[in-house]
């Protein structure tokens, strides 16, 4: 599938996103930041806080 004609995203059935995940040793998001070597950096400043538009639902 494309977005604004680049390709953006991938249909796959259950079963072989299954076995592509199985063969892979990826580590869990939170194993990823865990280990990250920028864990460390700390990012100054207050936060930012935007307008909130209404929405009509």
């Amino acid at each position: 599938m494309t977005v604004y004609g680049m390709d953006a995203v991938v249909v796959l059935s259950a079963e072989e996103f299954d076995r592509l995940k199985s063969r892979s040793e990826a580590q869990s998001l939170f194993e990823l930041f865990a280990n990250s070597p920028l864990k460390r950096i700390e990012f100054g400043g207050e936060p930012v806080k935007s307008p909130v538009r209404e929405v009509e639902l």
